[in-house]
């Protein structure tokens, strides 16, 4: 009996070991921070983003990830806000690290004030 026990034992840790081992490799970006390429127009390249060019979208496939979007309002002066549209990458694998990456919007100010205002305004509209 303990023969049989012991040897269901070592099966089903056997298998318990073999199930927690399969687990799908996440996508890795062969980008390492400190690859930045100076183009020929004299732009930047970091991570395969051309910075000032390269569109969310864009940054979607390359990352292979969809960002979450944030409005960041912060006070700059006198009762003035400045805003900021972030495209946030969480959980990125880059090179066997995990990494964070920001990518700010380039919008207008009027567009981002008009941005700020509608979800001001969804927000009181949504108050009980």
């Amino acid at each position: 009996m303990n023969k049989t026990f012991l040897i269901f034992l070592m099966i089903g840790t056997a298998m318990m070991i073999a199930v927690i081992g399969q687990h799908t490799p996440k996508v890795q970006l062969d980008y390492m921070p400190w690859q930045i390429d100076i183009l020929d127009d004299g732009t930047s390249r970091a991570f395969g983003i051309t910075l000032g060019k390269t569109t969310v979208q864009e940054a979607n496939q390359i990352f292979a990830n969809f960002a979450e979007t944030r409005l960041y309002s912060e006070p700059s002066g006198a009762e003035v806000l400045t805003h900021r549209l972030v495209a946030r990458y969480n959980q990125l694998t880059i090179g066997g690290l995990v990494a964070e990456i920001q990518l700010d919007y380039q919008i207008k100010k009027s567009d981002l004030q008009s941005i700020y205002k509608k979800l001001t305004s969804a927000d009181s509209n949504n108050d009980p």
